[in-house]
C-alpha cells in the first residue's frame, strides 16, 4: 500500500511539472540533435528510469530466489547437513536435545 501512495506522488509530481515546463528543447545525443516539448522529455525519462529501475530489481529477486534455492536445507527437497549452532543458546539448546535423546 505504501509503495501505491508513493508512487502516486511521484507520479502526480513528474506530471505537475510536465505540463508547467512545455517549451521546446533542442536534445543532442551523439550524432543527432531533435527539438521536442519538456514535458515529453520529462515524462520519457522518468518512464525510461523506471523502467531500467523494474528489471534491475526483477533480476535482484531472480538472483536472490535461485541462490536461496541452492543453499542447503532449502525447500528444493534436498537434504544436506544442517549448519552448525551460531549463538550460546543454540548451542545450549543443542546440547540440550542431545542429552534429552540419550
Amino acid at each position: 500500500m505504501l509503495f501505491l501512495v508513493v508512487l502516486t506522488i511521484i507520479a502526480v509530481t513528474v506530471a505537475v511539472v510536465a505540463v508547467q515546463n512545455g517549451h521546446a528543447v533542442t536534445l543532442s545525443f551523439l550524432f543527432w540533435q531533435f527539438e521536442a516539448p519538456l514535458a515529453l522529455v520529462i515524462i520519457f525519462a522518468t518512464a525510461a528510469g523506471l523502467v531500467i529501475g523494474g528489471v534491475i530489481g526483477f533480476v535482484r529477486a531472480v538472483r536472490r530466489r535461485s541462490r536461496r534455492e541452492a543453499e542447503p536445507g532449502s525447500a528444493s527437497g534436498e537434504t544436506t547437513r544442517l549448519d552448525p549452532p551460531r549463538t550460546a543458546r543454540d548451542r545450549a539448546v543443542a546440547s540440550l536435545r542431545s542429552r534429552m535423546a540419550r
